[in-house]
């Protein structure tokens, strides 16, 4: 069994966790959309929340769009950070303000982790960093399971 859309994206959630601190997943959809001979979700639609945000995660590795895209929506802003084309666009009232960020080559990044881990280990997420993101992935995990069960459940009683 294959980790699926949670575990292939799970960037993204560490990025709300670093941003927004902990996250709990509140309510999510899991989907097998592609047709593929491998028992995985390849979409989630996630809400997550903590006492102060609300975060909608929509996550697929199976659609046609290469986008990677990151939008936060304030009271006094909207932050729009494309993953792929680095860059971010911040929005405000009156104003709009553009970001380029650093170019980097994909694969580059992955020579960078394995020397970061052999090495100084300054560019890796600590053990509880990386706890955080596996135990929210759990949860929406749980949550799927419980739901199925449930849907099952009713059906044969009916």
């Amino acid at each position: 069994k294959g980790g699926g859309v949670l575990l292939e994206l799970s960037h993204e959630i560490d990025y709300a966790n670093y941003l927004f601190g902990d996250l709990t997943p509140v309510y999510n959809v899991l989907s097998k959309k592609m047709k593929l001979n491998v028992d995985i979700f390849d979409s989630a639609l996630i809400i997550a929340k903590n006492t102060n945000t609300n975060i909608l995660f929509n996550l697929s590795i199976g659609s046609f769009l290469t986008e990677r895209l990151i939008i936060i929506e304030s009271q006094l802003k909207t932050y729009y950070c494309d993953l792929n084309k680095n860059k971010i666009k911040i929005y405000e009232k009156n104003k709009f303000r553009k970001i380029k960020l650093n170019k980097f080559n994909i694969n580059n990044t992955y020579i960078d982790e394995l020397k970061s881990f052999f090495n100084d280990k300054k560019n890796l997420c600590t053990y509880n960093e990386a706890l955080n993101t596996l135990t929210f992935i759990d949860k929406v995990n749980i949550k799927w399971e419980y739901y199925v069960l449930y849907v099952l459940e009713k059906d044969q009683k009916d």
